[in-house]
């Protein structure tokens, strides 16, 4: 018996030793393709790497948003989308009957919200309601003859808006932003 154990302990040793060898690896399997939580088809989500940043956390600030203005028409009124070419706005104004109607896109619960804008260092927090039809967004109403208004339409730098508890959007003012803004003011 004792000749059995060393003479099996061998193969072993050597079969471990190969494991360890630079031979071809090309029909490995990584802890992410065989383990569906680790490639991300699970239940649980991987965590991010350590240092990765949240984008989605209203803690870490606000966002310059990605894209640019462009202006059109809507429903009969002058407006002005800041997003992304071919996509969505993320954020728009136009003018309704001497109101300006300020829609950030986002998915919250349908109803009352609120909605927070910052420019040339005014913060205006305005009643709003979110819907998620026929684009998910939440929007408020400013009268022509509220003197933020002007503010907007003076704005030289960033405008500041947040929705719940979203994280801010911040985009950048802009001649289109400032158009349809100013053409609202009541005279």
């Amino acid at each position: 018996m004792k000749h059995v154990i060393p003479a099996l302990a061998t193969p072993a040793l050597a079969l471990a030793l190969a494991a360890c060898g630079d031979a071809d690896r090309g029909d490995e399997t990584t802890l992410a393709e065989s383990d569906p939580i680790a490639a991300g088809d699970g239940a649980t989500p991987p965590a991010p790497p350590q240092g990765a940043r949240d984008d989605t956390d209203p803690a870490m600030g606000p966002t310059a948003a990605p894209g640019g203005w462009t202006t059109k028409t809507m429903a009969g009124a002058p407006a002005a989308l800041f997003g992304p070419p071919d996509s969505e706005a993320a954020f728009s104004v136009r003018c309704e009957d001497g109101t300006l109607v300020l829609s950030r896109s986002v998915l919250l619960p349908e109803g009352e919200a609120s909605m927070t804008v910052a420019a040339g260092g005014e913060t205006r927090t305005l009643a709003a309601s979110s819907s998620p039809d026929p684009m998910p967004s939440v929007t408020a109403r400013l009268p022509g003859a509220d003197p933020f208004i002007g503010q907007l339409a003076d704005a030289t730098g960033a405008i500041s808006v947040t929705v719940g508890g979203e994280r801010t959007l911040e985009v950048p003012s802009a001649p289109a932003f400032r158009q349809v803004v100013g053409g609202c003011m009541a005279s």
